[in-house]
C-alpha cells in the first residue's frame, strides 16, 4: 500500500539511517554482482507522480466518476417509503471516498488472501458519498448515507458493473503519492544500462 511504502522510506531516511555502504546489487541484464553504496536520499517520486502532486491540492477525498453508474436496487419496505421516492429510478454516477489508511488494511487483514474481497472491504470502509453529478459537475442528488448500510458489500459484489469496479480500484490504489523503494543508476558493465539501486531488506531499521 502506498501509505506503508512511503512512510517506511521517509522515516528511515529522515530519522534513522539514509546511507548504506557496500550493498550487493545484481544487474538484471548482465548478471554481474557489484557492491554499491545506497543513498536513500536519492529516492524520489516518479515524474508523473510529481506532476500530479503539483496539480492536486486536496487529498481528503477521492472522487470516482463511474462510467456505467449505480442504480439503487429495490429494497422491500424501504425504497417504497415516501422520503425515498424516486431513488431506484436515478443513476448515481460518482462515488466519493476518503483516502484508504493502514488502519483499514489492519481492520480487514483476515481477508488479505482474497485480494478482491480485501480491496472491496476497504473501499466500503472508505465510502463517504454516492452522488448524481450533471455534465457541468454540479451535484444534483446524494444517496442517503443509510443506504450504504442497507446495501453493504453487495454494492461491490453484485450491483456495480465490472468496468466501474476496476475504475474504483485503480483510483483508490493510485490516488495517494507513492515513493518507490529504489532509484536507478548505470550498471558497471559495458552496456551501462540503468538498474534499480536498493538496499537489502534485512537492513531496514537494523542499525
Amino acid at each position: 500500500m502506498s501509505e506503508i511504502n512511503t512512510l517506511m522510506v521517509e522515516i528511515h531516511r529522515r530519522v534513522w539511517v539514509s546511507f548504506f555502504p557496500k550493498q550487493e546489487i545484481i544487474c538484471k541484464y548482465c548478471g554481474k554482482r557489484l557492491l554499491a553504496d545506497i543513498d536513500l536520499d536519492k529516492i524520489d517520486y516518479l515524474p508523473e507522480v510529481k506532476e500530479r502532486m503539483e496539480t492536486m491540492t486536496n487529498y481528503d477525498e477521492i472522487p470516482v466518476k463511474l462510467k456505467r453508474g449505480f442504480r439503487p436496487p429495490v429494497l422491500p419496505k424501504i425504497t417504497t417509503r415516501e422520503e425515498y421516492a424516486g431513488i431506484t429510478e436515478r443513476t448515481y454516477n460518482r462515488f466519493v471516498f476518503r483516502p484508504p489508511l493502514l488502519e483499514d488494511a489492519i481492520n480487514h487483514e483476515k481477508y488479505f488472501t482474497d485480494s478482491i474481497g480485501f480491496w472491496r472491504r476497504i473501499a466500503m470502509s472508505c465510502l463517504e458519498r454516492i452522488e448524481c453529478v450533471d455534465k457541468k459537475g454540479k451535484v444534483t442528488d446524494v444517496l442517503p448515507s443509510e443506504f450504504h448500510t442497507y446495501y453493504g458489500l453487495k454494492m461491490f459484489n453484485e450491483y456495480l458493473d465490472g468496468i466501474d469496479l476496476r475504475t474504483i480500484r485503480n483510483e483508490l490504489m493510485e490516488y495517494l503519492p507513492t515513493l518507490p523503494f529504489a532509484y536507478y543508476e548505470p550498471c558497471g558493465c559495458s552496456e551501462a544500462r540503468e538498474i534499480p539501486m536498493v538496499m537489502d531488506v534485512s537492513n531496514f531499521f537494523s542499525e
